[in-house]
């Protein structure tokens, strides 16, 4: 059996923030709402904000619990790290010295890992 990847689904509390993250920050386009949903295309994928969240104030750590991240690849691990710094996201790992990954969280505490191959 073969398979191949469909959206991927982000469960958020927040909405609009979460948009706000995804689009503004990570430069994901918005593709429009289907019954308060949102469907956006980013990194060659789509993914679909849906809003069954319950906001959590603090984020388990990362592997602590069941749960899915994603990579998103960049060029320059460098420059992507300043990025996310200016735009004040929050850090789960930091890039460490002649590293080639950091990790970020959304609005909601998902994992995300910028990864230069």
């Amino acid at each position: 059996m073969k398979f191949s990847l469909g959206e991927i689904n982000i469960f958020v509390s927040d909405l609009e923030r979460s948009l706000a993250f995804y689009c503004d920050v990570l430069g994901f386009e918005n593709l429009g709402e289907d019954r308060g949903a949102v469907h956006l295309k980013g990194a060659g994928h789509a993914f679909l904000l849906l809003t069954f969240a319950s906001a959590d104030a603090s984020p388990p750590k990362y592997g602590a619990r069941p749960s899915v991240s994603f990579d998103l690849e960049v060029s320059d691990i460098e420059k992507a790290y300043a990025y996310f710094r200016d735009a004040i996201v929050a850090f789960e790992r930091n890039l460490e010295p002649g590293g080639d990954h950091f990790f970020v969280r959304d609005p909601d505490g998902t994992v995300i890992e910028i990864v230069q191959p």
